[in-house]
């Protein structure tokens, strides 16, 4: 109460036992036990008791409770404060604490090693938490090793004989290059083509990305072969090129990919409408034309989407080309002249491949194939330029493998025209198989016995 008392005295407001703690010197928790409970204090917070209430230390150590039945009658408390415990403990309530460092499990730890006095969080440790960096720098005495035991190993790879350490590695390898080709062991193909590719790349000795580029295919292209994947067509049309008759027959996975979006097709049709149907809403609109409503609204369409501008524009750098050109300067020619002789051929292909930019032999090629594509029937006009082209696309064809339903494998086409061009008939793929399903398939080819071996 007298604390209290001279709280109240000094103004002290709000009471409370951290704003007494600030004047008596005394932690909040000693100051709420001497306040609310009965307490014996130590011999520090009599004295700290007895400044602030201008008391002498006796009689504060009167005021304390003298009957209060004294529990801490055990042995000394082991943190060296001097003071008895309750029997069967080692410290006084929160003691320990002091002394964490120092009883901690293991042996009592030695000092840090920079000097600080302090000790290191664990026994193990010699210095604390960023205290290593205070050592003085002291020249490190060198490691002593013996020296290393040299042998002669030959690469699994290349066979080149090399020197490497004793268990350094496998030490199988002769570099990094050999190293990288035989990591790529881990492939084990099982189908044919994947089993081919795989011993090629092996026995060439170069890595996977210069074999790759080799053969005409990307690295990931070749890893997902010997992987067993299926090749597209246009994969399949490089290898063909590069192996040859050597590269073994495989499926093609455009055939299942085209196969699968057919069939999705079909199902899609057949749930719109079923095959009567169909086949009555074509004949009601077989031979009839559009209204001019719909013309108008076609047109409208095809206008505010950009379609019609598009081919406008293809159509006008179509006629610009060298090959639009030529074939509207060979019609003008035509009007004038619908039978020419060969001579007059060469020389109207001298003119138009001057004025154009290109060799008489081109001009005559491109006017061949609008004859071919137009039927347009002109003299005799020497060596048929586009028979050659179909025999030499039929010896291609009945070498190249088929289908079991007898028709040509995918990736014909592109190949194809690989050849035609180093034979000088430069062209592509795609327009080497529009010219042979004009040639061919209309009727237009005039040796019969061409287009019986083709089936």
């Amino acid at each position: 109460m007298r604390v209290l008392d001279r709280g109240v005295e000094l103004g002290v407001a709000p009471l409370t036992a951290s704003e007494l703690s600030g004047h008596m010197g005394l932690d909040p928790d000693t100051v709420l036990k001497i306040v609310t409970e009965h307490y014996r204090p130590r011999d520090e917070t009599v004295a700290s008791v007895a400044t602030f209430l201008d008391a002498d230390v006796a009689e504060i150590k009167a005021l304390t409770v003298a009957d209060e039945p004294d529990r801490y009658t055990g042995p000394l408390c082991e943190c060296g404060c001097g003071e008895h415990v309750a029997p069967g403990s080692r410290f006084r309530h929160g003691h320990w604490a002091r002394t964490r460092e120092r009883t901690c499990d293991g042996p009592a730890k030695a000092l840090c090693l920079c000097g600080c006095g302090e000790r290191p969080k664990t026994s193990r440790s010699r210095y604390r938490q960023g205290h290593a960096s205070r050592r003085p720098e002291a020249p490190k005495p060198p490691r002593s090793y013996p020296p290393p035991e040299i042998v002669e190993s030959t690469c699994s790879i290349c066979g080149k004989t090399f020197s490497r350490r004793v268990n350094y590695g496998r030490g199988v390898y002769c570099g990094q290059r050999c190293q990288r080709i035989g990591n790529s062991s881990t492939l084990s193909p099982k189908k044919p083509l994947g089993k081919f590719l795989f011993e090629r790349f092996r026995a060439s000795g170069l890595s996977r990305a210069q074999f790759a580029k080799t053969i005409g295919i990307g690295p990931g292209t070749l890893r997902r072969q010997c992987q067993d994947r299926l090749p597209i067509d246009k994969t399949y049309a490089a290898l063909r090129l590069h192996f040859g008759d050597d590269l073994p027959e495989s499926e093609s996975q455009t055939d299942h990919m085209r196969a699968d979006a057919q069939a999705r097709g079909r199902r899609n049709i057949a749930f719109l409408h079923s095959p009567e149907a169909r086949r009555k809403v074509a004949e009601s609109l077989k031979g009839q034309k559009h209204s001019p409503e719909r013309v108008a609204k076609m047109v409208a369409t095809q206008t505010a989407s950009g379609h019609l501008k598009r081919l406008s524009d293809a159509g006008r750098k179509a006629a610009r080309s060298p090959q639009g050109r030529a074939e509207r300067s060979f019609w003008n020619h035509l009007r004038w002249t619908p039978k020419p002789t060969v001579a007059e051929r060469r020389r109207w292909a001298e003119e138009v491949g001057e004025r154009i930019g290109l060799s008489p032999a081109s001009v005559l090629v491109i006017w061949a194939e609008y004859e071919q594509r137009h039927g347009i029937a002109t003299s005799a006009r020497g060596p048929k330029t586009l028979e050659k082209r179909h025999r030499l696309v039929a010896k291609l064809m009945a070498e190249w493998p088929r289908t079991q339903a007898g028709k040509p494998k995918r990736g014909f086409f592109p190949a194809a025209a690989i050849k035609l061009s180093e034979a000088g008939d430069h062209t592509d793929g795609d327009s080497l198989r529009t010219w042979y399903k004009h040639h061919v398939k209309e009727g237009r080819c005039e040796e019969p016995t061409l287009i019986a071996r083709n089936g």
